[in-house]
């Protein structure tokens, strides 16, 4: 079957579902005093988190890859949605199909740092930073376009919810 595919440009290309690779990947929506973490690539954003290893756990694996992109320790709350995307990877061009699982999460330890990023991925990712949600509304999120309004909708919920976030 033919799959369309996005680059890291935005653009799409058509790629055969047998050539692409399976992948879930879990992401953490932190909020601290009224922001969100983020971490910038390239000329946009995305949440920290990244793909789970093979017998890991979603929980083992997403306290794993905020602690690699970001320093801190977390405990994983509400689950805010699972969404998928097809994408093409930067440098490899590497077809995916990739399951995000999305929570949110609450900082337990640890201190925000860039020195724990896996190999290669301080090519196109910079240290970690909170931003107003506003900055999320109009800035780029590279892996899950489509469904960005959404999560921005829930983190705003989940915000006015508990305003002592």
């Amino acid at each position: 079957m033919k799959i369309q595919a996005r680059k890291i440009d935005g653009t799409f290309d058509i790629v055969d579902s047998d050539d692409m690779a399976w992948r879930v990947a879990r992401k953490a929506v932190i909020i601290q005093n009224g922001k969100i973490l983020v971490i910038p690539q390239f000329d946009g954003y995305d949440f920290p988190g990244g793909s789970m290893n093979k017998g890991e756990w979603p929980v083992a694996a997403v306290k794993r890859e905020v602690f690699e992109e970001t320093g801190f320790e977390i405990k994983t709350g509400d689950l805010i949605g699972v969404y998928p995307t097809n994408y093409i990877r930067h440098g490899s061009g590497k077809a995916y199909s990739q399951i995000n699982i999305f929570y949110f999460a609450e900082i337990v330890g640890g201190e925000l740092t860039c020195d724990n990023f896996a190999p290669g991925e301080s090519n196109y990712q910079r240290c970690p930073e909170f931003v107003d949600i506003s900055y999320l509304e109009n800035n780029q999120f590279k892996m899950y376009v489509d469904e960005t309004p959404e999560i921005i909708e829930k983190i705003r919920l989940k915000m006015s919810d508990s305003p002592l976030l």
